[in-house]
């Protein structure tokens, strides 16, 4: 969830690996997002209900474990067993085995809305991301240009 560097190896939490052994036993589990890899769909402070699943789609967001920490990231490609995963807001991409996924984030909290990833405009949104990612690119800049200007006004 959090965008680390690929050098930095970080051990996970007992708090993560309790939740990581819910994961593997069926549960759903809630963890609230850090970072900013995957705005505007998720966002910092956002809280995700993560299901286990045995189904890996091109689009769909899902929770991984890196050596470098759980991150939770959009499936780009799935090729055998490599799965390609990039954040919304990232340029690089990266490649997990399908043992290294742990779950699909199946609703995002935010304060008392909530909503599905893969549903309403959203699922658009993940398609053009998955399928168009240098129009995706461009469309973020315009969007965080326009955050900027508000605060500016304000």
């Amino acid at each position: 969830m959090a965008k680390e560097s690929q050098t930095e190896f970080r051990p996970l939490s007992e708090h993560t690996i309790q939740l990581l052994a819910r994961l593997q036993a069926g549960e759903t589990v809630w963890l609230k997002a850090s970072g900013e890899s995957m705005s505007p769909l998720i966002q910092g402070g956002d809280v995700l209900e993560v299901i286990p699943s045995l189904r890996i789609e091109p689009g769909m967001i899902v929770l991984v474990n890196t050596p470098w920490g759980v991150r939770c990231h959009r499936v780009m490609s799935v090729e055998g067993g490599q799965i390609t995963l990039r954040g919304d807001s990232l340029h690089s991409e990266e490649k997990v085995l399908r043992e290294q996924v742990l779950g699909e984030v199946r609703t995002v909290w935010r304060g008392k809305r909530y909503f599905s990833p893969t549903g309403g405009r959203w699922w658009f949104y993940g398609l053009l991301h998955t399928h168009a990612p240098r129009f995706m690119h461009g469309l973020r800049k315009v969007w965080r240009w326009s955050r900027r200007q508000k605060r500016q006004k304000v």
